[in-house]
């Protein structure tokens, strides 16, 4: 049961969505009502990351290796630095005025317009050029549906 789980994309992104669509407004809960500070949530998230990282090791197959060249341990070092970066801009927003979560994570989950556009010209993703031009301005149309309608005072 466990392999069919971890080896399933389709339930591994659902499971990544289920964690990013709570912990988003936990952490401005606990920012906001809390009194955790941005920090604070910044060291949680790595230790949390490190955490499940071992257990993932343990309990799989897998090895971990930084890889065979220089490849491998640049695209660790700047996937390290990308991430942080990324995480460092969602607490950051959240602790300001119009920093709601619905607006901070919708404009956030516009990431996919990027990662497609980058795998497809270099990566040579297969996909339909309709396909990705309609998930494109979906995506980017619910950005703005949204930005829109959120109102000045939301905490």
């Amino acid at each position: 049961m466990l392999n069919t789980i971890w080896s399933s994309p389709i339930i591994l992104a659902l499971i990544a969505a289920l964690c990013y669509g709570i912990s988003s407004p936990v952490m401005k809960i606990g920012m906001v009502y809390g009194g955790a500070s941005p920090n604070a949530m910044l060291v949680a998230y790595g230790l949390g990351a490190l955490l499940i990282g071992v257990l993932w090791w343990k309990i799989g197959s897998e090895s971990i290796s930084i890889g065979t060249n220089s490849i491998g341990i640049l695209a660790l070092i700047a996937v390290g630095l990308l991430l942080g970066t990324a995480f460092v801009s969602i607490i950051r927003a959240f602790t300001l005025p119009m920093g709601s979560v619905t607006l901070v994570m919708t404009l956030v989950a516009a990431y996919p317009v990027l990662s497609s556009a980058i795998e497809i010209f270099f990566m040579n993703a297969r996909i339909r050029p309709a396909q990705a031009l309609l998930g494109c301005v979906l995506v980017i149309a619910g950005g703005i549906t949204v930005s829109a309608s959120v109102l000045p005072n939301e905490k």
